[in-house]
């Protein structure tokens, strides 16, 4: 099948164009090429169409359409590579090996478990002409009947109903091992029902072939995406407007669009009905984002309520990434808060040293600016206020450093929490960091967190027993400090504990424990089978 088509035109250029066959992609070629060669077999009936597309990305209404009516039977095998499930397998035979195109694998069902089903999901309705079975045509495979039933379902449907009712067919490898089934069905699904073999215990097959051509489906996909502003700032609020066409042959229904940064779902805009071949504008705030550098794409669909004759083509992503570029504006954070002493002692007089730097773009304002220090407990309450600031301009990059203090220190986890007043010159989208917060330990030794179990609060089974307390040297009761302890003694003994309560820091001066019981598990005997390659039944 020999296809032309004249040469588009675009204001940057068309650089090449898209071929599809039923809706699906079959080729591109350069910006230059306007004819393309098929060499399908002749007994295909295929629908072709072309899109052009630019350096953008940006892709062409679909041109016409035109068939070439296949001069046999019609269709293609619309089932390789599609789902496919099966009732039971045995050993490592599963179900895939049935629609691989290949037919030295092949998918069996558990013996002695009829009926055994396999079935397979194009994915939305096809016009069906034939079944195509195969086992595979090597000689070791001997002559067998295996009694079949094929099923359809329908893509609106919700159970399968009968297309040919149960019949024997004989499987020779004489003849290629193969059987043909005519099938004249609309349907999504299609499903083989197997209820005896007479070269086996339950049934197999090497290939699943669906003869069939894709009936007509809305096929929704996403074209094209801009932004408002073109070119945004972090203060901007930004607008993403999507283009979704139907390409299908069939009316599409209200959808959605899913809009993503880098992957991640930021908003979604509703898009109405479609007719075939109709497209539309939609869009959606994402709001204002931070300066950097983003992959912008689309999915038209996302959750899959439309079905399509083609699911593979809903994502579309900008071939130019959305660029935030940062506000003109200085932005001053705390860099980092220091002690003197380093690691302080309960009793020390403690100063705080805050380094402020302005990570913007642009010197600070002139003047005095404030620094608060809250020095918090772990309950969030504030123990200490310490005030401090610098004077004078900052300049973009630059830092200064406040001394706060002092402070007498006393035993404890704290957080040390700085407040940076808001620059003149700081816009409201930079002042959001002005607030930094730090951990800080006063005490012995190290802040390490530590878990308490009490053992006797936990509900004992499978033979334990809680003994205790006492001061028996030797007994586990004696050795957990002369306190009640539980008694794993025998494998599948337990000692269920209450919840965890949060983890306390840890320092020598805080009372240290004593595990009451140690229990070892006995591993449990365990036996593994591995399945060895089998032989078609004869």
């Amino acid at each position: 099948m020999r296809l032309t088509w004249g040469a588009s035109t675009d204001n940057t250029g068309v650089t090449g164009y898209d071929v599809y066959a039923n809706n699906a992609l079959l080729t591109s070629v350069a910006g230059d090429v306007t004819t393309y060669t098929d060499s399908r077999p002749a007994n295909q009936t295929v629908t072709y169409h072309v899109r052009a597309k630019d350096a953008a990305g940006n892709q062409s209404a679909s041109s016409n359409a035109v068939t070439r009516n296949g001069t046999g039977p019609t269709g293609s095998n619309l089932a390789v590579g599609k789902p496919i499930s099966a009732s039971s397998t045995v050993h490592g035979f599963v179900a895939a090996n049935a629609n691989d195109n290949n037919t030295s694998t092949y998918w069996e069902g558990a013996g002695g478990s009829y009926p055994n089903t396999l079935t397979v999901k194009l994915g939305s309705n096809a016009d069906l002409d034939r079944l195509v079975l195969k086992l595979d045509p090597a000689t070791a495979w001997a002559t067998r009947n295996q009694t079949v039933e094929v099923l359809g379902r329908e893509q609106s449907a919700s159970g399968f109903t009968t297309l040919v009712a149960a019949k024997s067919y004989t499987f020779d490898p004489a003849g290629g091992n193969t059987v043909t089934v005519p099938v004249t069905a609309r349907v999504a699904d299609v499903q083989l029902k197997f209820t005896a073999n007479t070269g086996s215990s339950a049934g197999q097959l090497a290939e699943f072939q669906v003869i069939g051509v894709p009936a007509p489906n809305p096929d929704l996909e996403v074209t094209g995406l801009t932004t408002t502003p073109a070119a945004p700032v972090e203060s901007d609020q930004i607008t993403v407007a999507a283009t979704v066409r139907n390409s299908g042959p069939a009316a599409a229904p209200a959808s959605t669009v899913a809009l993503r940064l880098g992957g991640t779902k930021v908003a979604t805009a509703q898009v109405g009905a479609l007719a075939a071949g109709a497209q539309t504008t939609v869009s959606a705030s994402i709001g204002a984002r931070e300066a950097g550098t983003y992959e912008l794409s689309a999915v038209a669909d996302e959750p899959n309520a439309v079905i399509e004759q083609n699911e593979s083509n809903n994502t579309h992503t900008s071939p130019a990434p959305l660029v935030v570029k940062p506000v003109t504006s200085p932005d001053v954070v705390t860099a980092s808060v220091t002690t003197t002493p380093s690691s302080p002692s309960a009793g020390d007089a403690v100063s705080f040293r805050a380094t402020v730097r302005n990570q913007g773009n642009q010197a600070t304002s002139a003047g005095s600016h404030g620094v608060t220090l809250n020095l918090l407990d772990q309950q969030g309450a504030t123990i200490k206020t310490l005030t401090g600031s610098y004077s004078g301009s900052l300049a973009a990059g630059a830092s200064a450093v406040v001394t706060l203090g002092p402070w007498t220190a006393a035993n404890g986890s704290y957080t040390v929490r700085t407040v940076l007043a808001d620059d003149a010159g700081e816009l409201p989208v930079k002042r959001a960091n002005n607030t930094a917060s730090q951990p800080l330990f006063v005490g012995r030794g190290a802040n390490m967190p530590y878990t308490t179990y009490e053992a006797e609060d936990g509900t004992a089974g499978g033979g334990a027993t809680v003994v205790g307390p006492n001061r028996t040297v030797g007994d586990i009761a004696g050795e957990a400090s002369g306190r009640k302890a539980v008694d794993l003694d025998a494998t599948g003994s337990t000692s269920s504990s209450p919840p965890a309560p949060p983890p306390t820091p840890w320092s020598p001066a805080s009372p240290s424990r004593t595990p009451r019981a140690a229990a070892a598990s006995t591993p449990r005997s365990t036996s593994t089978s591995t399945a060895s390659s089998r032989r078609p039944s004869r």
